[in-house]
C-alpha cells in the first residue's frame, strides 16, 4: 500500500506489514474472488471502511486471502445499484467460536486494491 492510502483509510503504517514480492505473487495466484450482494445500509459502511467485518453464511470456500466483490443491492427493488467495493479477507471466525450462530463466518476485511485477473 502507498502511504496516501494508508492515511486515507486512517491506518498507521508501522502497523502494515509489506510482503515480500514472492509472498505477494503466490497470495494473488491463489485468491479466490466471490462476488457477494450487500445491502445499502452495511454496504455504505464497508465503502468508507467504518465497517472491517462481514456476517455470511458459510455457503462458500471462504479461505484468508480471498477478495469479495461486494455489489450494492437493493432488496425491495431486487437490482444492483452499480456500486461496487473490493475487500480482501484477512480473518475467519466459523461457528466453532462462541457467539457465531451454527454456518456462519465473521470475515475481517481490509481494502483490497490490487488487480483481479479472472
Amino acid at each position: 500500500m502507498k502511504l496516501w492510502q494508508l492515511r486515507m483509510f486512517g491506518m498507521a503504517p508501522e502497523l502494515v506489514r509489506e510482503f515480500p514480492e514472492r509472498e505477494r505473487e503466490r497470495e494473488t495466484s491463489m485468491m479466490k474472488v466471490h462476488e457477494l450482494k450487500s445491502w445499502p445500509e452495511y454496504f455504505g459502511s464497508i465503502e468508507v471502511w467504518r465497517k472491517t467485518c462481514e456476517v455470511r453464511i458459510n455457503d462458500r470456500a471462504f479461505k484468508i486471502g480471498d477478495v469479495l466483490a461486494l455489489r450494492e443491492w437493493i432488496p425491495e427493488f431486487q437490482h444492483y445499484t452499480g456500486r461496487k467495493a473490493l475487500v480482501r479477507i484477512t480473518h475467519i471466525l466459523d461457528d466453532k467460536a462462541p457467539g457465531v450462530m451454527p454456518g456462519y463466518v465473521v470475515l475481517s476485511v481490509v481494502p483490497f486494491f490490487g488487480n483481479i485477473v479472472k
